[in-house]
């Protein structure tokens, strides 16, 4: 299995490289192998040990037969031998006496070597593949007939993927033998401690930054996902040997039981009081389970669609957001029209060059005020006390085309002068020139 685990990553590397898919693509076909590896060399090696524990449990069936025989016959001779009842034990040295295998001890057994074997390759690989290539990568870099740094074989990158799919597994397989031998708890926090260091100075010394950048946001539930997922099948195969299997029956705390489980049973009926033992029996009744779990199934069918329901609404939110940074894009770019739909319009118009543009009207001075029924428009004077210069209203203004009044009307002219007005200051409507002399 450890031999596996250093062998198959490497491969599966290349076998990206040829696949030549986009680098998130490739990552996620990269942990999906590297998950089927570990989790099927997990399960080669459980079905390994079941078979092994049924001979066991064969051999340990043989033995017990045995042992109860040779027990009848050694009580039913010394019965008739002597002629009484009272039959003491027999006189037996415990280390003559025939034991079975134990399977439960062989089962542990087997997990503390694959344990203590997959530390070992860790820490090679770490060895060989990170210090011994940085070693070989910086001292015949000079000598060499290719950039070992730019080229091949190059620094090591620190693979977070394939470490912490290793940290989960290895967890998986702690709570798979913790059962069987409690001591791999304490051996597995001696094994992250060294490790953690270990890896540490391979990092800092060895290593060169990731290629790609990996954002724990997004990263963060699919490790937690898949960490829940390898509890709950790393607890199958503990819950299915406490079920079916029977105990060693003459070693191991179920010693002496027919199932694992009746141990349980047993402590609850003689130890606790007699309202747990019914408040236990009342729980474990099929007309309160079946509901519950009907309940659960309906409440994660509930809070499913709620989490739909706001991913969609996420969704939608950010394509307003996406739609209104392009309109604000389009506005900046084209500032005449906005729409592209509005410039396809435009396009299909007649040219625009043959339209004539259209006269704007001037708008009042601000000081003219048109009153109603009024032809002529009247000057607002504004106070001085504002702190207006009044020169420059008066620059700016209009002229006025009429010229003060200042004598009395006279005799009309001529009428070949009514064709136009006179000049002088005095034209006007029923006024003429000044008198000739």
């Amino acid at each position: 299995m450890s031999l596996l685990g250093l062998v198959c990553p490497p491969l599966f590397e290349t076998i990206a490289e040829l696949e030549d898919y986009h680098p998130r693509i490739a990552l996620k076909w990269q942990l999906g192998r590297i998950f089927a590896l570990f989790l099927g060399n997990l399960y080669t090696f459980l079905f390994a040990l079941f078979d092994e524990v049924n001979a066991k449990l064969e051999s340990e069936k043989l033995i017990k037969n045995a042992t109860e025989w040779t027990l009848q016959q050694y009580y039913a001779n010394y019965s008739s031998f002597y002629n009484t009842t009272d039959v003491p034990p027999p006189a037996v040295h415990p280390a003559d006496v025939i034991r079975g295998p134990c399977w439960e001890t062989a089962v542990g057994i087997e997990f503390v070597k694959l344990i203590v074997s997959d530390i070992q390759v860790t820490y090679l690989t770490i060895l060989i593949g990170d210090f011994l290539r940085a070693v070989i990568v910086r001292f015949l870099n000079y000598c060499w007939c290719w950039d070992l740094e730019a080229g091949f074989p190059s620094y090591g990158e620190f693979d977070i993927s394939g470490n912490v799919l290793g940290l989960i597994f290895n967890q998986g397989m702690i709570w798979m033998g913790a059962f069987y031998a409690p001591g791999l708890v304490g051996l597995n926090v001696l094994r992250l401690l060294s490790s953690m260091y270990y890896q540490c100075w391979a990092v800092m010394c060895c290593n060169v930054p990731h290629a790609r950048v990996f954002k724990a946001s997004r990263s963060n539930n699919f490790y937690m996902g898949l960490l829940l997922l390898v509890l709950f099948l790393s607890l199958l195969p503990v819950v299915y040997t406490i079920m079916t299997l029977s105990p060693s029956f003459d070693c191991g705390p179920f010693s002496g039981q027919e199932k694992m489980y009746d141990v349980i049973m047993t402590t609850i009926e003689q130890d606790l009081p007699a309202f747990i033992g019914n408040i236990f029996t009342y729980a474990t009744n099929p007309g309160l389970i079946l509901p519950a779990i009907l309940l659960m199934v309906l409440a994660i069918y509930y809070l499913n669609a709620v989490s739909k329901g706001y991913q969609q609404a996420n969704l939608d939110l950010k394509r307003k957001m996406q739609m209104a940074r392009d309109e604000e894009k389009n506005r900046r770019n084209n500032k005449d029209s906005t729409n592209q739909v509005m410039k396809d319009l435009e396009d299909l118009l007649p040219n625009k060059s043959l339209i004539p543009p259209p006269i704007e009207e001037e708008p009042p001075p601000p000081d003219v005020v048109i009153e109603k029924g009024s032809k002529s428009p009247k000057t607002k004077q504004r106070a001085a006390g504002k702190g207006v210069n009044l020169q420059k209203e008066v620059s700016l203004a209009a002229p006025n085309p009429r010229a003060p009044v200042t004598r009395a009307p006279g005799p009309r002219g001529p009428p070949a002068n009514a064709r136009g007005p006179q000049p002088g200051p005095g034209r006007g409507r029923g006024r003429g020139g000044p008198p000739r002399h």
